[in-house]
């Protein structure tokens, strides 16, 4: 739980609140043989934050960002700073995918418009940056829209022209499940 919001969900997790607890509790899986079959990060958004001032220091420690002065590093010109961006974020989701056979990243959602035969129709779509959210999809063997209908909670897995989701496992492929 990276943003502090499991606690009403009956499970074994852990809070974390920074990339070096995340390190520190990945370390502590590793010691002992990875012995989840599942690891669940929520919230990758989060994850992807944190990421960003990974960016900063590495480029910082570059010798090209030696008198770099900024926050960010997505502050530098022309996006020349989104490349460390990228090259953080995969390292932490490699680490993160090491820790289980099978990790579920949990992302929240923003709308955006999208051009379907000269019609803008308003979608959903995982909330990442550019280029890493189009790799994290593409990379996901599937990607479930969840949400509560009355007072049940469900997982679409059904692609649509509004939400982004689908998936390779020919189990959940199209489908829409109740919990």
């Amino acid at each position: 739980d990276l943003e502090n919001g499991s606690d009403y969900v009956e499970a074994l997790k852990v809070k974390v609140n920074n990339i070096k607890e995340l390190q520190e509790i990945g370390e502590k899986i590793k010691a002992e043989g990875k012995p989840y079959k599942y690891v669940a990060i929520d919230t990758i958004s989060k994850l992807e934050e944190w990421c960003e001032g990974v960016a900063t220091s590495m480029y910082k420690k570059d010798p090209k960002g030696k008198s770099f002065k900024g926050t960010s590093v997505l502050e530098l010109p022309m996006g020349a700073g989104y490349l460390y961006f990228r090259i953080a974020f995969k390292k932490w989701i490699d680490y993160v995918l090491g820790l289980a056979d099978h990790v579920i990243l949990v992302g929240h959602l923003k709308d955006k418009l999208v051009d379907k035969k000269g019609k803008e129709v308003a979608a959903k779509d995982l909330a990442l940056t550019g280029k890493i959210r189009e790799i994290t999809c593409a990379n996901a063997d599937a990607i479930g829209y969840l949400y509560r209908e009355e007072d049940k909670l469900r997982v679409n897995f059904k692609a649509s022209d509004e939400i982004t989701c689908g998936s390779r496992c020919e189990h959940l492929r199209g489908q829409d499940f109740e919990f």
